[in-house]
């Protein structure tokens, strides 16, 4: 298993780096270039400043839904662009982690069929898309965050698909996702205590449990849909998020050493 950096932060528990993690070819991804996380809304000053002058962050991706945003905005850093691009809406998403888990009213969703939603359904895809263009911009200085909520759902499909783009090997993307577990596993079992006790349902406490937890059948649950979908992989990302070979050498040879 490659080292995993993770970042350490008072207000967010799970950022890391992709710095340090070599490819099938023996590259490795440059370090302070490219970063996962989760939200941002309670970051301390000097979370703030180890993103930007340790990481040299210039620019954020907000993958999550406007209502996820109206509930908890990042924390603005100065000298930081922004951008939303959400990969679900609300309707689609269903509810946030943290709201209504213990509302026996509203529907906790599985996650299999979110992953599978976000490679099939047209708007998903578009925005999946223009994350993309964002990641491959050359033109773009500093380093790229990009974030959901947890970090481990939207933002583990898109730090998937952006490790196969650089020729990581999936033993190492499955690593990546999976790694997520090591800083949401209190918060899980939490969730399903809080549920468990508010509803007395094991099934509803599990469900809002595993909300929490990075399983690898739900990255699987993708690909699987993309396979179905494609043919393979590579036809997704050629013809849907226009990673042609030339768009992928460019990124291999900015994004690796």
């Amino acid at each position: 298993m490659q080292s995993i950096q993770n970042i350490k932060l008072k207000g967010a528990g799970n950022v890391r780096d992709f710095g340090g993690l070599k490819n099938k070819h023996g590259k490795m991804i440059n370090p302070h270039m490219f970063l996962r996380g989760s939200v941002l809304n309670d970051i301390s000053y000097g979370d703030a400043d180890t993103l930007t002058h340790t990481y040299e962050v210039k620019h954020i991706i907000d993958l999550r839904t406007h209502t996820e945003i109206r509930e908890k905005p990042d924390r603005e850093i100065d000298g930081v662009e922004w951008t939303h691009i959400p990969l679900l809406t609300s309707a689609m998403l269903g509810i946030t982690h943290e709201k209504d888990l213990d509302n026996k009213n509203v529907e906790i969703p599985e996650l299999p069929a979110i992953y599978r939603k976000i490679v099939s359904n047209p708007f998903s895809i578009e925005k999946l898309k223009e994350v993309f263009e964002v990641i491959c911009d050359d033109k773009r200085e500093g380093a790229l965050l990009w974030h959901c909520t947890e970090g481990k759902d939207r933002c583990g499909l898109v730090s998937a698909l952006f490790l196969y783009m650089l020729d990581v090997d999936m033993d190492t993307i499955f690593d990546d996702y999976v790694y997520t577990n090591t800083v949401s596993a209190a918060k899980g079992k939490k969730a399903y205590w809080k549920v468990f006790l508010s509803t007395g349902d094991k099934s509803r406490a599990e469900a809002a449990r595993d909300a929490y937890i990075a399983d690898r059948k739900y990255l699987e649950a993708a690909f699987e849909e993309i396979e179905m979908r494609y043919g393979t992989l590579d036809n997704f990302m050629e013809q849907e998020l226009l990673i042609t070979p030339q768009v992928k050498q460019k990124m291999l040879k900015r994004a690796t050493r």
